[in-house]
């Protein structure tokens, strides 16, 4: 893991960098210790969450074709170098396998073909990790974008549609590429559904660009979803066009944050924009009191801290914690590591918000990955200065690309009526289709 952790460190944060600890008024090494201890926790929790469910191997069966030995399995040790057969003779090896990677055995390691193999490892990964849906059910399992109390028109999606150039599939997903300027617009045009967007707060109305987030997302809409006046809570699903990506075609803001690590090629800037887009998100928004906290210069911080304390009660709204609900399943949500909050800056008419993001590590507060949501377009559609013309500045000739449809006809089918599971299989067996040689496939 040390290995690890020093080339993440000197990849992101450079060698004697202390720009994620600017309170270490020390040597060159110093410094570099600690940017390698913070920038390794993201990497140190991926480990502990895979590594420490390991078990050993299963016994070796003769004739079972599950064995690393090719006079044993000639099938398994062909000329086909595919994911497949790299994972069906890693995991039937000397090395420790994880639980998810155990049950994926079952089926997978049966398979006769690369084909066959992507149909099963879409079932065991479905159920093997914390990504899974749930089981098919009846109605009113999830609350999401294809369940909301009012849809958009069919027409309206196509005109959408029409606007987006350079058209890609990636993982059962379609997806296009607008110019960064022209992004705003659609993205507004597209979410803006009368029954849904005039019934919610002003403040959360319109087109939010996500400044200074480290990775490369750029706008999020919120208006596409359900207020709940009641509880004070905003449900708003990932839905198409609600979230645009740059990056993905090589494009890039002038001064993208985080190094441009997200940026730097095709591969990294497509993970957090299939991730998010594949798990079907839907974020649930709940507002009350700001709870009020002092400021902690990074990488330390607490909630509430951006906010008027005591601010945030009804009619107000200053203060909310967000819950991701993979698939929209509100009463199971999964996804989320740490603490994360929306805190409006006083004095900015709810156009600036802190959209915090916080752990606890040994005790420790600490804030990594916060950025800053500012309203760029309003309620009624129109540009809310200055953050528009910044954001003009900032994305410069750069392309987003915009989620916009499903690329099997079947799938939103499946969704409507609660079929979670089938529809999630479809859509894996389409990325392992698509990428035979590559991930999980």
């Amino acid at each position: 893991l040390k290995p690890a952790m020093n080339k993440w460190a000197q990849r992101l944060v450079g060698e004697g960098t202390p720009q994620l600890c600017p309170g270490s008024h020390g040597t060159p090494r110093m410094m570099m210790s600690c940017n390698k201890m913070l920038a390794g926790l993201p990497l140190l929790w991926l480990f502990t969450t895979v590594v420490t469910s390991s078990t050993p191997p299963p016994p070796d069966v003769a004739g079972s074709c599950e064995s690393s030995d090719a006079a044993r399995c000639p099938a398994a040790h062909e000329a086909d170098d595919s994911g497949f057969f790299q994972l069906r003779r890693r995991v039937a090896g000397s090395e420790p396998v994880g639980e998810y990677t155990e049950k994926w055995e079952s089926a997978a390691l049966k398979a006769a073909t690369p084909a066959e193999a992507a149909d099963a490892l879409s079932k065991q990964f479905m159920e093997s990790t914390s990504y899974t849906p749930p089981v098919n059910g009846g109605e009113g399992i999830t609350l999401n974008w294809w369940n909301l109390p009012v849809q958009r028109s069919e027409e309206q999606l196509a005109q959408c549609t029409a606007q987006l150039k350079n058209k890609f599939g990636l993982g059962g997903l379609q997806f296009g590429y607008i110019p960064g300027r022209d992004g705003p617009r659609l993205a507004y045009e597209c979410t803006n559904v009368p029954g849904l967007s005039d019934k919610m707060p002003d403040e959360l109305r319109g087109v939010f660009w996500m400044k200074g987030n480290l990775i490369n997302e750029e706008l999020v809409v919120l208006q596409n979803g359900q207020w709940f006046p009641e509880s004070r809570k905003l449900i708003t699903p990932l839905s198409p066009f609600s979230w645009a990506w740059t990056g993905i075609d090589g494009t890039a803001p002038k001064h993208p944050p985080f190094f441009g690590y997200f940026y730097r090629n095709e591969h990294i800037a497509r993970g957090p924009m299939l991730q998010l887009v594949a798990n079907q998100t839907a974020y649930s928004i709940e507002f009350s009191e700001c709870p009020g906290a002092p400021w902690m210069p990074p990488p330390f911080g607490l909630p509430g801290h951006a906010c008027a304390k005591g601010s945030g009660n009804p009619p107000e709204m200053t203060y909310a914690r967000l819950l991701p609900a993979f698939w929209g399943q509100l009463k199971d949500p999964k996804g989320q590591f740490g603490e994360y909050t929306t805190e409006l800056f006083p004095n900015t008419e709810g156009n600036s918000w802190y959209r915090g993001i916080y752990f606890n590590v040994m005790g420790l507060p600490l804030s990594f990955f916060s950025y800053n949501l500012l309203r760029i377009i309003d309620g009624d559609g129109k540009p809310v200065e200055p953050y528009y013309s910044e954001y003009l500045d900032y994305i410069g000739d750069a392309n987003l690309a915009f989620w916009y449809n499903y690329t099997s006809p079947e799938v939103l089918p499946l969704l409507k009526k609660e079929k979670l599971r089938d529809a999630w299989q479809l859509m894996w067996g389409e990325y392992c289709r698509e990428h035979p040689d590559g991930g999980f496939c």
